[in-house]
């Protein structure tokens, strides 16, 4: 019998740019994974937050971009084990799932 699982799926960008070494004077490909689809100056602004780790790396440009989707899953009693309670979720135009929500 399958258990039941909690799936998500991830749109992920894949980046591959161009760095300088400042260091080594060289210059190389870097391959970044961000787990949205990004572009623009979004995905610049993001390429640039990630390399600050590693401020002998200075982003020259964009050579390629892949997107993917990917499913990811566990089984309920590890997600339950690992997950965060979250606040409730703002008022939506959603039909009432039955659940007692506490409120009335």
């Amino acid at each position: 019998m399958r258990k039941p699982a909690v799936t998500r799926t991830f749109k992920t960008a894949k980046v591959r740019i161009m760095v300088a070494n400042t260091e080594t004077r060289s210059v190389s490909e870097v391959t970044l994974v961000f787990p949205r689809p990004l572009n623009g100056k979004a995905l610049e602004k993001a390429i640039k937050a990630r390399l600050l780790d590693t401020p002998n790396l200075k982003y020259v440009n964009v050579v390629g971009v892949e997107y993917e989707s990917t499913l990811y899953g566990m089984d309920e009693e590890t997600f339950l084990k690992h997950a965060r309670i979250m606040p409730p979720r703002a008022a939506s135009n959603c039909e009432d799932n039955g659940e007692d929500n506490g409120e009335g």
